[in-house]
């Protein structure tokens, strides 16, 4: 028998075992097999050789709770349909929908039932826009996964005050949750300027691309466990409508406009008024979130929304620019080894940005602080456009443009967004459309004066007294660091002390499924913890880690989840998980199908590659920061006497990061102060060309 029928009688076994083994997944019928798909790992390089990063193992079907240790509140597989057809008629779903029947007026909607639903009117200039019914998305180009049909999904443009200017929102329901239902999320993502339907669509959401145009839900969704409401915001951002020349400049008219957003808001959907909600985002909205929490705690306004606010979850958050900045030297002499002229140059800049806060102030950014990291990428890069990913230091390659279109996904949410029908399916106006839609608009960053912005940093005290905040940070970001959080914690002073006391003696591992996937602690109301393996897209590398850490934040039942063992927080970093029984396969198949693959391997890869492949992995996988617990410990000293003592000033006397689009406020808020004309001004890829030379 040959190599190549062998290797076909393989593929025929494995074929057969996967509907045995994985039979209970559903499928969607189609004819086409030739659509483009895209693998949802990165592939990177160091030194100009491959790495192979880590993936997350989906966890098996079962039922699960949390541990015990208080919370802070506690006082499928599918084929790919014809690329004419959008969107998905009852023709063309699946067994699972083989029961619904009706006539050709029936809608299948994201609802999950059977639902008569009269043809909706494609002129939304005769919609009040006042009632929920109008926000209803009955369907989206490009769904081949029935579990999207299993949510309510509601989209569109919200004029808090003008209609001029509109925010826009998507509201994701999943009608399958029956637990958790007293409790919900609003998401902003960062920039400012960067649309939040990255958390949608790429992180945490529950759609996910699975290739061109084509979406699937993501199975560890937060709307697995909760509502979540993801918000365009401020105006100009994604599908927020400005009218060209409105744009705000600071955080207190976002914190503004916000609130009159979620008044509107609240007004079509009552329902969310009594439930708890928490207020979450990642980046840049470490400075947004604090400055809207802060004003709806602490503000007279007799306007501010009425919610029941439970707390804040921030990740890799722009929140105290002073020890992220004096943060970047440190952390990349931890990661990797640089030159002594480059050191030299990183302190002298360092030196320089310190000196931007010792009067006293304490601005959101600066220019000087900013050419911090534009020198290290301009260090490590080379004529061919390659550098290190400032939001993966695992990736050096010329994909990711160092960062600037990270995570790999985000040019097919670009390409998605940009259509006329996925903008008329979300309810965007007529007359308010964006097909210049960009996941990060230039004009919304350079309006924002930095400089008049006192960083959140100075909010969190407040904070603190009144609700729970924790802070999420993925370790192996550069621009918004794990010792920039130390920094961060060990010269805050909240709530009658400074700092973290029994960090060291109390630090926690967290573990899910036996596998320890990051550290966790909490006093006096904060909470602090780190996922391994993570970049500044905590979500997008570790959707389910980042489930569980929001179910574990806010005291959420977990029988939405399924684990092999339980996930366990264990004060002291040694408790293990009990076994969770599970509704699994008899082992022997698991056998067979393990086997037979690593048999079909063996055929398709020679010896030689195997060696090199293997060789790869254990050469060039990273030092994992977890092997150094000195390297959590609070009170990091500095690398130099005057950034030490700038660190160790008075909180009271010390009066972002940009977001997911990997520097490009970095980018662009340098450009805002160059000389360039206002064409070159918007043209954001034509200035990162011009003045950055990687």
């Amino acid at each position: 028998m040959s190599i190549k029928r062998s290797s076909v009688y393989c593929l025929y076994a494995i074929a057969f075992l996967s509907t045995t083994v994985f039979g209970q997944s559903s499928f969607l019928e189609s004819t086409n097999t030739g659509s483009e798909s895209i693998s949802s790992s990165i592939a990177g390089t160091v030194s100009n050789k491959e790495i192979l990063p880590n993936s997350s193992v989906e966890p098996s079907s079962s039922k699960t709770s949390m541990s015990s240790i208080p919370s802070p509140w506690s006082q499928s597989i599918s084929t790919t349909i014809p690329d004419d057809i959008d969107l998905i008629p009852l023709s063309k779903t699946a067994r699972s929908l083989s029961s619904i029947t009706g006539s050709a007026s029936t809608a299948i909607s994201f609802e999950g039932t059977q639902t008569p639903t009269p043809t909706p009117t494609t002129d939304s200039s005769k919609i009040m826009w006042n009632k929920r019914e109008d926000f209803q998305v009955h369907s989206l180009p490009g769904v081949v996964d029935n579990s999207l049909l299993d949510l309510q999904v509601y989209a569109g443009q919200i004029e808090p005050d003008s209609s001029e200017k509109n925010m826009f929102f998507m509201l994701t329901k999943n009608t399958t949750n029956t637990f958790n239902n007293d409790t919900w999320v609003i998401w902003l993502n960062g920039g400012p300027g960067c649309t939040s339907m990255y958390g949608a669509f790429l992180e945490h959401g529950p759609f996910e691309f699975k290739s061109k145009d084509q979406l699937a839900f993501r199975k560890e969704s937060w709307t697995k466990q909760v509502d979540v409401l993801f918000i365009d915001q401020p105006f100009g951002t994604g599908l927020s409508y400005t009218d060209g020349e409105t744009y705000l400049t600071s955080y207190n008219e976002f914190s503004d406009y916000l609130q009159l957003f979620l008044k509107k808001f609240l007004e079509i959907f009552p329902e969310y008024k009594s439930k708890k909600l928490i207020i979450s985002g990642e980046s840049d909205a470490g400075m947004t979130v604090p400055y809207l929490v802060h004003s709806m705690l602490y503000s007279n306004k007799t306007d501010k929304p009425q919610v029941d606010l439970r707390g804040i979850a921030i990740g890799n958050g722009w929140i105290d620019p002073k020890s992220i900045f004096a943060s970047y030297l440190p952390f990349i002499d931890s990661k990797m080894s640089i030159t002594p002229i480059a050191r030299k140059m990183l302190e002298k800049l360092t030196d320089i940005c310190m000196q931007e806060y010792s009067s006293g102030t304490n601005p959101s950014r600066t220019r000087k602080c900013l050419d911090i990291l534009n020198t290290f990428k301009r260090i490590y890069g080379n004529d061919e456009k390659k550098c290190i990913n400032l939001y993966n230091y695992d990736i050096y390659d010329s994909e990711s443009e160092c960062g600037f279109n990270y995570p790999p996904t985000a040019s097919l949410m670009t390409s998605y967004f940009q259509r006329d029908d996925v903008q008329k399916a979300l309810n965007v106006r007529q007359g308010k459309e964006n097909s210049q839609w960009l996941k990060c608009t230039p004009r919304v960053t350079v309006s924002v004066d930095f400089g008049a912005s006192n960083a959140s940093v100075v909010l969190m005290d407040d904070i603190l007294k009144k609700i729970p905040v924790l802070l999420f940070v993925g370790a192996k970001d550069i621009a918004v660091n794990t010792i920039a959080h130390e920094y961060l914690i060990s010269n805050l002073t909240w709530n009658g002390m400074k700092g973290f006391k029994n960090y060291i003696k109390q630090n926690t591992d967290w573990t899910i499924d036996g596998e320890v996937v990051g550290t966790y602690h909490t006093e006096r109301n904060l909470t602090y913890s780190v996922i391994f393996d993570a970049s500044h897209m905590v979500g997008y590398e570790k959707p389910r880690e980042l489930l569980v850490l929001l179910s574990k934040f806010a005291n959420l039942t977990t029988e939405n989840l399924s684990f092999i063992k339980s996930p366990v927080f264990s004060r002291f970093g040694t408790l293990e998980g009990k076994t969770v029984s599970a509704n699994s396969q008899p082992w022997f198949l698991y056998v067979i199908f393990v086997a037979i693959l690593g048999i079909t391997l063996y055929l398709f890869i020679s010896k030689s590659k195997y060696k090199t492949w293997i060789k790869g992995i254990g050469a060039y996988k990273p030092e994992d920061s977890r092997d150094r617990p000195e390297y959590y410990m609070m009170s990091r000293p500095g690398n130099q006497d005057q950034t030490q003592v700038a660190l160790n000033s008075p909180s009271s006397q010390r009066n972002s990061h940009d977001s997911e689009n990997e520097g490009f406020s970095t980018a662009v808020n340098t450009y805002r102060n160059s000389e360039e004309s206002d064409a070159e001004r918007l043209s954001y890829d034509a200035y990162v060309r011009t003045h950055y030379k990687f």
